[in-house]
This record gives C-alpha cells, structure tokens and sequence, in this order.
C-alpha cells in the first residue's frame, strides 16, 4: 500500500536527517506533496465523515512519528492548539483548508510547556493572543508548524463540501493545548482516534 511505503519513507528521512533542519522540512513536504497529487487510495479506508467535528484518523505511528488523516466536513474546524513541540506536517489531499496563525500579543511566548499550573476549574492562564497570519491549502500543497513558528486553527473553506488533510508529526503528539483567545485560557486535551488503521474506534 502506498501509504505503508509513504510512512517507511518519512521514517527512513527523518532518522536520516539532523532533527528539525530545514533538509528534514523540505524532505518530508516534498514526499507528502507527491503522495497527495498522485494516490488516492486513502479514500476507501481513512474517510469517516462525523456531521458534528473533524475525524482524526490513525493511519500509522511509532515512537518517532506518526502520520493522521483528517476528515473536515462542511465548515467544520478546530480551535488554537498548540503541537507540544513536535514538528507538524499538513498535506492537502481533498478540498482546501485555511491556516490561521497566532503568537502573543507581547515579548514572550503563551506557555512554556510543561510549567504551567491548571487553575480550580482546570483550565490555565495564556498570554493574549493575535492572529498574524492566514494561508490557504488546495490539493497538493504541504504546511509546515512548529511551536516556535506559531500556534495555529485550521478549518474547511468550505461550507458545502468536506475537505481532507494528511499529516505527519514527528515526534507523535500525546498531549496538546487548546487555546480559548478571547477568555486567554487554555486547557491540556489528549487527542483520541475517530478509527485507527482504517477500523472505527467506537469513540466519537
């Protein structure tokens, strides 16, 4: 399957190359860039269309990456997050998807990862954050993210049709923030599976 040998692939790069150099960026957009435009084999496994949020799909992963397609349906997006410093690749492989970036509003970055305190109602104090930057993605182009980049919300631009999203993080995500902008909180999710190799997980 071609999404095995894109997986082995990127493995085989990112063990490769020195970690988060620009030849490890350009490497794995430019693999990930190739499968979009020329397979099409993950729409008879990784679909599952959810009428209330995107999907998060588990195609394959190990201890140094892990690779995750996304089904937004109509509208459908997600909020502030962070990648708990892992670098993030986002291929387009249906529709298109806009991009918004944010960083604080003052010196400084929101959080330093792994410092900060829940407060009583679980949620923790973030600096204030601006949008400062805004790019769409159509079939074939790649986005790379990281922390020191920005934070980021990506949705459909669409309201009509579903778009679908293909993504590497390496090393895997286990844990992330979800930024409120206007209350300049954040909370700490775990991110779960909507299917895990192409099998439903029952959890919604």
């Amino acid at each position: 399957m071609a999404d095995k040998l894109l997986f082995n692939l990127i493995d085989s790069g990112l063990r490769f190359y020195t970690e988060d150099s620009q030849q490890v960026v350009e490497f794995v957009s430019q693999q990930l860039a190739h499968y979009a435009k020329h397979h099409t084999e993950w729409r008879d496994k990784y679909v599952f269309l959810n009428p209330h949020h995107y999907t998060r799909n588990l195609v394959e992963d190990n201890e140094l990456l892990e690779m995750i397609v996304i089904v937004w349906g109509p509208g459908q997006g997600s909020r502030v997050h962070d990648h708990a410093n892992s670098n993030c690749w986002m291929a387009v492989l249906s529709g298109s998807v806009v991009e918004s970036h944010y960083r604080p509003s003052q010196d400084g970055v929101p959080y330093m990862p792994g410092e900060e305190q829940p407060n009583d109602d679980g949620n923790i104090a973030s600096a204030e954050l601006v949008q400062v930057n805004q790019r769409k993605g159509s079939v074939g182009d790649v986005l790379h993210i990281h922390d020191r980049i920005a934070l980021h919300a990506v949705h459909n631009a669409s309201d009509t049709e579903m778009a679908v999203t293909l993504h590497i993080y390496s090393p895997p995500i286990r844990v992330v923030k979800v930024f409120d902008v206007e209350a300049q909180t954040a909370i700490i999710r775990t991110p779960g599976f909507y299917s895990v190799h192409g099998r439903p997980t029952g959890k919604q």
